[in-house]
């Protein structure tokens, strides 16, 4: 009880906590449908605020898979979705903001096994 109404006044009264959570769900809904083999329009916008496809985003990660990677291996203890400069250090209020659009950039954006995602800190930024 006490975690879900700490997590629901976090989402409340933090936007860049709330902002990030429409887009992590984004992305668990581009994944589900790569799983199952559903009809994916690699050409819309993976998310309305980013400039860059469902297609671009799929090539750029996939460019980047190491040995044993697969979209099926995207789970907690698989591969996660990392970010290189941490989430935990940028601060914004909404999807126009610079901060967002550097966050969630394909830049920044790199498949990570999940034990090295989970070893690194907060705010340790990648090489």
């Amino acid at each position: 009880k006490k975690r879900r109404k700490r997590e629901k006044d976090r989402y409340n009264n933090n936007d860049t906590h709330r902002i990030n959570d429409g887009v992590k769900a984004k992305w668990r809904q581009l994944v589900n449908k790569i799983r199952n083999n559903k009809k994916l329009d690699r050409n819309a916008l993976f998310h309305r605020d980013l400039p860059y496809t469902n297609g671009e985003l799929i090539e750029h990660l996939e460019n980047q898979f190491e040995e044993g990677m697969s979209w099926e291996t995207n789970t907690a203890d698989g591969w996660h979705l990392d970010h290189k400069r941490p989430k935990a250090s940028y601060s914004f209020t909404n999807t126009q903001d610079d901060m967002f659009l550097e966050c969630w950039g394909l830049d920044n954006l790199r498949p990570l096994w999940a034990d090295q995602n989970m070893s690194r800190q907060n705010y340790e930024i990648a090489e």
